[in-house]
């Protein structure tokens, strides 16, 4: 195996791994992305999505087992973050999945990739969101980072987040940052904010 930052495993697994989150958090958002009009990976792959996601979730987590878990469970415990009072299927409050998913994270990846996964995560959601603030002909959800605390606020704390991932892990967080600015950046183009 390679080491340093060019480690093709590495790199792998981040993006399988992105895959499978983008094609999980399409799924939750349909019917918002529906009603605005937009096509996300479930307007095309309708339920195969929830499949290919399961497939990509675990060739990244077979490739970086660690880094791979620990990805996943960070993007699911801040994926209930801006709702922690929703009371969800599991008859848990979106705070307690949140808990929850945050100490699987540590506990698969260890401290620092844990922790690193979780301030990745932050750091990318509020980025998106304050993408999404930009775009004036959507609708904003209240649970949106950007609209809670304004864009200046939530822009720094993206970075601090992201910062302090790249403090924790380097290298992997390095790759979740290209792979998830790429996700973004083309999330970003598609529904016409680049324009």
């Amino acid at each position: 195996m390679c080491s340093g930052f060019f480690d093709p495993s590495l790199a792998a697994a981040t993006l399988f791994v992105g895959i499978a989150i983008r094609f999980l958090d399409d799924y939750l958002d349909y019917q918002q992305d529906e009603l605005l009009g937009r096509r996300t990976s479930w307007h095309y792959l309708q339920g195969a999505g929830i499949v290919y996601a399961m497939v990509a979730l675990a060739l990244g987590v077979r490739i970086a087992p660690s880094w791979g878990a620990a990805l996943f469970f960070a993007a699911y415990g801040i994926g209930m973050a801006t709702d922690p009072k929703a009371m969800l299927p599991s008859h848990l409050a979106g705070g307690m999945e949140l808990v929850l998913a945050s100490i699987t994270a540590v506990i698969v990846g260890g401290w620092n990739l844990g922790l690193a996964a979780l301030s990745l995560m932050l750091g990318l959601d509020i980025l998106d969101d304050c993408l999404d603030l930009a775009q004036e002909s959507r609708v904003v959800s209240v649970r949106n980072w950007a609209s809670l605390y304004g864009r200046r606020p939530a822009v720094v704390l993206a970075c601090l987040a992201i910062l302090s991932s790249l403090f924790l892990a380097a290298r992997e967080a390095l790759w979740g940052l290209l792979w998830g600015g790429a996700f973004l950046f083309f999330s970003w183009r598609r529904e016409g904010r680049g324009r």
